[in-house]
């Protein structure tokens, strides 16, 4: 098979809405690169935020969340840092 048979398999696979868990979107090796933690849930213990629940992530308020990424991440917003990382992820599904 081609490497734009490959890419084109890839995109198929990813093609729609996709449901990405906290830790395969924000993986350990972004994570890393990103932030001054190895893992999502570090980064969240850092900020004293107790994570137990998509529930629990969806009530922090977006202003939380900028303040987060400005203090343990190289971005100035929750946005920017979610952006990365799905772009980062995206990346990895097509095998870029």
């Amino acid at each position: 098979m081609s490497s734009f048979d490959d890419l084109k398999k890839n995109i198929s696979k990813i093609s729609g809405n996709n449901s990405i868990p906290l830790n395969e979107l924000f993986s350990p090796n972004f994570m890393s690169e990103n932030s001054a933690c190895k893992s999502i849930d570090e980064l969240f213990k850092k900020s004293e935020i107790e994570i137990n629940s998509l529930g629990d992530f969806k009530n922090l308020s977006q202003s939380t969340l900028d303040a987060i990424a400005r203090s343990f991440t190289k971005f100035n917003s929750w946005n920017e840092f979610m952006e990365k990382a799905v772009a980062n992820w995206v990346s990895n599904q097509l095998g870029l």
